[in-house]
């Protein structure tokens, strides 16, 4: 079964909204609401928090009650800010177990975000190697709302660290839903290692697609929405559009074949949107001649009965043939003719 933008998204839901319904952990709370009335300090107040984690971390209304302790009126700062400390510490520890239950682990992920505090970047780092891609889906998402706060940071190596870990869990992805949820954190504006990172990405989708990877997605939409906006020296302009060339190729051979009825779920509007969002970026960055740039948006829209013809003509005129070199072909771009 193919694993959707919208299945994965449901199923972050049910997870994360008490979908599932677990026993009930009582307690004295006593402790934890006279501690986070003052400032927490030293070892015994920090097990103050451990436990009350602990003893609700199986919890159906385990956010509910975090919210609640966090965001009452008479908590201090200072216990917020160490509840955010010990959260983190106490998700880290969890998610490296594999014998916790998926829902409580995808609600305590989902907490984290909650908090939505820089402390959390660890252990929503660690959500990334986690098995369910649910898991790993909020952990991107968590990531993705805290980046600017890291980038605005006084230490820059927090942000680089940041990416490279990114750029890592973006590598060994197998879900594109959550392939593009990490693509969309790694995307921040003027980053050398954003850019790099990135382009590799383009690159590594290529590869699968070549491999036999049929389906597509959103992923290199946001990608190169994500290089429109960017400001790539020339070294990085030419890996992009080389990219860009072999994608454009694999899309339309897919699109063309798929008018047989081989399109899967909604591959066909993903494949339309991919071409159209690659071939403007395209026409932005080379900006070819209007004789001789290819016009693909067009070409799909056309005459159904001449489509494959038409489609393949105006791919042509990108990446060339043995007779007809293509746009895409001269330099600096010295794409390879039919972008192999």
């Amino acid at each position: 079964m193919r694993i959707t933008n919208r299945t994965l998204r449901l199923a972050a839901w049910m997870l994360t909204s008490g979908a599932v319904a677990l026993a009930q952990v009582g307690g004295d709370d006593a402790a934890l609401d006279e501690l986070r009335k003052r400032t927490p300090a030293g070892d015994n107040d920090n097990a103050i928090i451990d436990k009350w984690l602990a003893d609700r971390f199986a919890v159906e209304s385990f956010r509910t009650d975090l919210t609640a302790v966090r965001e009452d009126a008479s908590t201090t700062p200072a216990f917020q800010t160490a509840l955010a400390d010990r959260l983190n510490t106490f998700a880290k520890n969890r998610l490296a177990d594999p014998n916790n239950a998926v829902d409580a682990v995808t609600r305590l992920v989902q907490a984290l975000i909650d908090i939505d505090d820089v402390k959390t970047r660890e252990s929503l780092l660690a959500a990334l190697g986690h098995p369910h891609q649910a898991v790993r889906y909020l952990g991107a998402k968590g990531l993705h709302a805290v980046r600017d706060r890291i980038a605005a940071g006084t230490n820059p190596n927090e942000l680089r660290d940041l990416l490279a870990a990114l750029r890592t869990a973006a590598a060994a992805e197998t879900n594109n839903t959550v392939l593009d949820r990490i693509c969309r954190a790694m995307s921040v504006p003027n980053n050398d290692d954003a850019r790099t990172a990135l382009i590799d990405v383009l690159l590594s989708q290529n590869e699968r697609y070549r491999r036999g990877a049929i389906l597509a997605d959103r992923t290199e939409i946001a990608v190169f929405e994500y290089l429109a906006t960017a400001n790539l020296d020339a070294a990085e302009l030419t890996r992009a559009v080389q990219a860009a060339a072999v994608l454009l190729r694999l899309d339309v051979a897919r699109y063309i074949a798929g008018q047989n009825g081989r399109f899967v779920a909604d591959e066909q509007a993903v494949l339309q949107q991919r071409i159209a969002t690659v071939e403007g970026w395209l026409e932005q960055v080379v900006r070819p001649p209007a004789d001789r740039s290819g016009n693909l948006r067009q070409a799909i829209a056309g005459e159904q009965a001449t489509l494959a013809e038409t489609v393949q003509f105006e791919l042509n005129k990108w990446i060339g043939t043995a007779d007809s070199p293509g746009v895409l072909n001269a330099a600096p771009w010295n794409v390879p003719v039919a972008a192999p």
